[in-house]
């Protein structure tokens, strides 16, 4: 009844058609992201069977972590690796535990800077900023500072840590692989 009286005033009414178009935008976008995340037709299938076995708990909290990660998800991408998390926790790749704290980290992380850790294990990228955000996250491991020799006196030196190296297997194992292989001269100074 008093919204009814409010949608009379002119300023509340563009209010309220400015939050509906809005929310029309938001919902598509999150129907886009669901749609990445089942992009394979037996995804839900496998999901819901292969979760039938696990303990109830385990269960609500991964669906928890799936429901809060695609609506917090600033990208598609950030979908498809959600799935990717799940896919690696359903095949056994990693344990629950494993499984909640790469949640947290992908949830900490943009998108685009995701496949940067590879960059950074093979010194292929020289970024103090960066490199700190993986280390406090767990990826990364402070190791001994640069050598003051030309290009690689800049910044500091990380090592991948045991997560790290998780994170990378489950997320990025094709990019760690094409990484690998490319020559060493294309290094680039994000500052």
């Amino acid at each position: 009844m008093a919204f009814d009286v409010l949608t009379g005033v002119k300023t509340i009414k563009v209010l309220v058609d400015v939050y509906k178009g809005a929310q029309s935008i938001s919902n598509y976008f999150l129907m886009k992201k669901i749609s990445a995340f089942y992009e394979s037709g037996d995804f839900a299938e496998n999901l819901l069977g292969k979760f039938k076995s696990q303990s109830i708990q385990e269960w609500e909290s991964v669906q928890d972590i799936i429901i809060h990660s695609l609506t917090q998800a600033e990208s598609i991408d950030k979908a498809r690796y959600t799935r990717m998390l799940v896919n690696a926790l359903l095949n056994k790749e990693i344990e629950f535990v494993e499984f909640e704290r790469l949640a947290f980290v992908l949830q900490q992380l943009y998108s685009f800077d995701i496949p940067k850790i590879v960059e950074i294990k093979y010194d292929r990228i020289i970024d103090d900023g960066l490199g700190s955000k993986f280390a406090s996250l767990g990826l990364l491991n402070k190791s001994a500072p640069r050598p003051k020799n030309g290009i690689l006196g800049l910044g500091e030196s990380y090592l991948v840590s045991s997560l790290g190296n998780t994170f990378i297997r489950v997320f990025l194992h094709d990019y760690d692989e094409k990484i690998k292989n490319s020559p060493v001269e294309n290094v680039k100074i994000i500052v």
